[in-house]
């Protein structure tokens, strides 16, 4: 279960849109939502007995247990440091096990 940086970078640029006049690239809510859903079917492909929401919950139950490790283990109530990724690390999604997303 695990996301590449490409793989999220693809998922990125397939669900945004890019501005006539600037061409900025844009994620208004519709794109991201597209976007964590893409992300929860890809990270979870191999998972076949899962539905997609299942899939999707443990996405947001990942999500919520690194900001929790976050928060627990921030030096201070004003500064919370979170480390960026090796820019060649995978992201690994370990919240849920199989038998869990059945449920």
């Amino acid at each position: 279960m695990l996301l590449t940086q490409v793989e999220v970078g693809d998922i990125y640029l397939g669900c945004v849109t890019t501005q006539e006049r600037s061409g900025v690239r844009k994620m208004k809510f519709p794109q991201f939502w597209e976007a964590i859903v893409r992300c929860a079917l890809t990270a979870y492909r191999s998972v076949t007995t899962a539905t997609t929401a299942n899939k999707i919950r443990a996405v947001f139950v990942f999500m919520w247990k690194h900001i929790q490790d976050n928060i627990v283990n921030r030096p201070n109530d004003r500064e919370v440091f979170v480390e960026p990724p090796h820019s060649l690390a995978p992201l690994k999604l370990t919240c849920a096990t199989e038998a869990d997303m059945r449920h």
